[in-house]
């Protein structure tokens, strides 16, 4: 057990000395940290309120007092768009961990006790993966309403599947290597040697497809905001921002300009990192 503890370390220690190596990867880790702490202290550095108006200031354009411009209702699209990293990214990351959480308990008991336990739940995933995920986002919402917390049930509905395949290969290969045959015969438990022994061992693969569904996931929460199925207004969210400012591309671009830039750049930075982490703790390249 020392020895295993020692070897784990060893990866991770290894895995961050490449991942710091990536100088792409470190500059959407970067990007994201000040996109979170941003959201954190989005009240105490706004310099209005999110929902405060200003008719003597309608669709203004970029100024000191209103650095990225007013929307048609004198609203800081400063302001909003700060406000709006709040919504993204805490919709977007606690859809994921619902995907992730129900994934990985349907991937853990597909691929540890196989057999027609292993039939039923591939067969019910292959009917989730065969419509497209905006669509069946659009799908749960209609059933379910307009939301923030339908919105991050919708995304953790069809992020699941994903995360539940990945996770039953990984426990396919890996319940029939040496260490969990030996925690079988050293009289463990099934559940012990699933939680204990194989899970662990899946953290890494997860770890990596979760950061890139976050961007997924970041990008899938502005769309449906765009198309009035997502945050309701006159929440400062970025997809509901991007549809306001549309009507107001020829006489104030700006009101669209700028939420649409914070969407590029959340989901590059995340999308930087998870590829940043999957060449850090990909298994070929841990003797280079």
């Amino acid at each position: 057990m020392p020895e295993r503890g020692r070897a784990a370390s060893s990866l991770w220690r290894d895995a961050w000395r490449r991942l710091r190596r990536n100088r792409a990867a470190m500059a959407g880790a970067l990007v994201l940290v000040l996109l979170t702490g941003i959201a954190l202290v989005a009240p105490v550095i706004a310099p209005y309120g999110p929902a405060e108006q200003d008719y003597n200031h309608i669709l203004e354009g970029v100024s000191l007092d209103h650095p990225f411009g007013t929307d048609n209702f004198g609203r800081d699209i400063f302001t909003r768009v700060i406000f709006g990293a709040r919504i993204s990214l805490s919709v977007g990351l606690l859809g994921v961990a619902l995907g992730l959480a129900i994934g990985g308990a349907v991937g853990l008991t597909a691929g540890y006790w196989g057999r027609w336990i292993d039939d039923v739940l591939m067969r019910l995933l292959d009917v989730v993966l065969a419509f497209p995920q905006l669509l069946l986002a659009v799908m749960v919402i209609t059933v379910l309403g307009v939301g923030d917390l339908n919105v991050i049930v919708a995304i953790g509905i069809f992020s699941f599947p994903g995360f539940a395949r990945l996770v039953r290969g990984q426990i396919l290969s890996l319940k029939r290597l040496d260490f969990a045959l030996a925690a079988r015969a050293s009289g463990a438990g099934e559940l012990r040697i699933l939680l204990s022994h194989l899970l662990p061992n899946t953290l890494a693969t997860i770890l990596v497809i979760a950061s890139l569904r976050l961007g997924t996931a970041i990008l899938t929460v502005a769309t449906l905001s765009f198309l009035g199925l997502g945050i309701r207004p006159p929440a400062s969210e970025w997809g509901t921002m991007l549809s306001d400012g549309r009507q107001f591309l020829q006489i104030a671009p700006h009101v669209a300009i700028f939420p649409g830039l914070a969407i590029v750049v959340a989901v590059l930075a995340v999308n930087l990192l998870g590829d940043g982490l999957r060449d850090a703790l990909d298994p070929r390249l841990r003797s280079s």
